[in-house]
């Protein structure tokens, strides 16, 4: 009988184990709909680009976007940066998966990621496995190649680019 409650436990926490871990594959994807978006890249093993953008709609038609990097740690993504260089302004959150869905978690302000009127914290919908490999800005001809920052991440360790202009640039630097 010891025998079979033993097996029972091994099996179980085998069980738990592997739901607990999340792959960093698991995690690619486009993420939202139409006007608020998460695009989550692959860049390594243990990383991953992600492109954030939030809009609203009328009377505003405001907005806010973010590129950055993310680690696997623990079966979810972890962000960290500073937004403006300064210790005051550092912008944590985590991503994790429930089912077809990338639920972010904020560890600090929204204030602090450069979004002032936006949440970032909600669950974004799967609306494909494969990730957008392009972002178009909504007010100029400028195009971010998700690869060009991922190859960025590679080199350096870091995302440099801001916005979609400084991403832009990477790839007229190639």
């Amino acid at each position: 009988m010891k025998f079979i409650g033993s097996l029972f436990l091994f099996v179980l926490s085998f069980s738990v184990l592997g739901n607990e871990q999340e792959t960093i594959e698991n995690f690619y994807g486009t993420f939202g709909y139409p006007g608020d978006r998460l695009i989550i890249y692959p860049a390594s093993q243990q990383s991953v680009v992600f492109y954030i953008s939030l809009h609203s709609g009328p009377p505003n038609y405001s907005g806010s976007s973010m590129f950055g990097k993310a680690t696997l740690r623990d079966g979810k993504l972890y962000h960290s940066s500073y937004t403006f260089d300064s210790e005051d302004y550092r912008c944590e959150f985590v991503i994790s998966m429930e089912s077809n869905k990338a639920k972010i978690t904020m560890l600090t302000s929204n204030r602090k990621c450069g979004f002032l009127r936006y949440g970032l914290d909600g669950t974004y919908t799967r609306m494909s496995k494969t990730p957008e490999s392009k972002v178009q800005d909504n007010f100029t001809d400028f195009v971010c190649y998700l690869e060009d920052i991922a190859n960025q991440l590679r080199e350096t360790n870091e995302v440099k680019a801001r916005n979609t202009y400084s991403c832009a640039k990477l790839r007229k630097n190639n």
